[in-house]
């Protein structure tokens, strides 16, 4: 902007302020980004007197164990899933009624919407 600008409306001189603006955080971020690469380093440097540590093995490590943890969640809930599926399929085989579990079994253990229940 400065003495380049030829704008005559306050409009005009907000539209170039803001682009002045935008320009300037990104050249900003770009240092930014520039400086961050630099500090970061090689993936492989290798600390002072360790052959096999490198500085992102740490980070690596923490990773993997997130990892198995969130792995170990998952195999849980899933456990769970079929303790339940297997609770309800108990329950409905215990319903008398012939017409309520035909009812039943294709909403509860199959996921059948109503109007494909009623079809049949």
């Amino acid at each position: 902007m400065g003495p380049g600008f030829r704008g005559s409306a306050i409009g005009q001189f907000r539209a170039a302020l803001s682009r002045c603006v935008h320009h300037s955080c990104m050249d900003y971020g770009r240092r930014e980004l520039r400086h961050d690469r630099h500090a970061a380093g090689s993936l492989d440097e290798r600390y002072e007197g360790a052959e096999e540590a490198g500085p992102y093995d740490a980070v690596i490590a923490r990773h993997s164990l997130e990892r198995e943890a969130l792995a170990a969640e998952s195999e849980a809930e899933e456990e769970s899933r079929r303790e339940t599926h297997d609770l309800v399929a108990w329950g409905i085989a215990q319903v008398e009624n012939d017409n309520y579990r035909a009812v039943l079994e294709p909403t509860y253990l199959e996921g059948l919407p109503g109007d494909e229940i009623a079809e049949r």
